[in-house]
């Protein structure tokens, strides 16, 4: 997981090559890592953006001109600002992109238990049982359940998301206390699902006693109606 990479001020930089390794390292710790970017910069706040397991910082916000599936290497200081990685850099020079790409290159996994590092690139997918603002409350399974956000920074439309609705998408991990939380780069409805549920709905109880009601009076009224004849 570690290897030594050194510049040419005979600096040492210490080379992450998984991205669960940065929680064994002491902030302060002079990195260099290599990944790919998920949220290019600008987009979840001007001084920072994010590779698949890091955050990256400028307080001058200094950066090259880099794009979502892009990969980069970058070296610089590792501290731990919020319980994940953050690498703080100096210059864009400290950047160095190494071929570009799309989301679709970062390698995924699907989020069904606590199973992940911080800010992983994840596929989730449930049923929204809750909607607060941009936070969206997802039931994975009968046991686990996350809390997602929807950023219009981002270009997502919330407004597309309806309680009761079944989505699946790709989002980065952040811990937050004793919750999971996934900020979302895309999502979409997942139809197929909810069409399923449509043809499994069953008639609903007070329709059924009302349905019911109306065949006991159909049945009294003929045999009133032969009663009389």
């Amino acid at each position: 997981s570690f290897g030594f990479y050194q510049n040419a001020f005979a600096i040492e930089y210490l080379e992450i090559t998984k991205p669960e390794s940065f929680s064994n390292l002491d902030p302060g710790t002079k990195v260099l890592y290599k990944a790919r970017v998920i949220v290019k910069p600008g987009v979840l706040g001007k001084r920072i953006f994010y590779l698949d397991g890091a955050e990256v910082y400028s307080h001058w916000q200094d950066f090259p001109v880099v794009d979502s599936g892009d990969l980069i290497e970058v070296k610089g200081e590792l501290s731990f600002p919020f319980n994940y990685p953050r690498i703080k850099i100096k210059s864009k020079e400290d950047i160095a992109v190494i071929d570009k790409g799309d989301l679709s290159s970062v390698e995924t996994i699907k989020l069904e238990k606590e199973s992940f590092y911080p800010l992983q690139l994840v596929n989730v997918s449930g049923e929204v049982i809750e909607k607060q603002g941009d936070r969206v409350y997802l039931w994975v399974n009968e046991n686990f359940g996350i809390v997602c956000e929807v950023k219009d920074s981002l270009g997502l439309n919330k407004e597309l998301i309806k309680q009761g609705d079944f989505i699946s998408g790709k989002g980065i991990v952040f811990p937050k206390d004793n919750e999971i939380n996934v900020v979302l780069v895309s999502f979409q409805k997942d139809l197929a699902k909810q069409g399923l549920e449509e043809q499994t709905i069953t008639l609903p109880k007070y329709k059924e006693s009302i349905r019911h009601y109306l065949f006991i009076s159909l049945g009294c009224l003929l045999i009133l109606f032969f009663s009389f004849n």
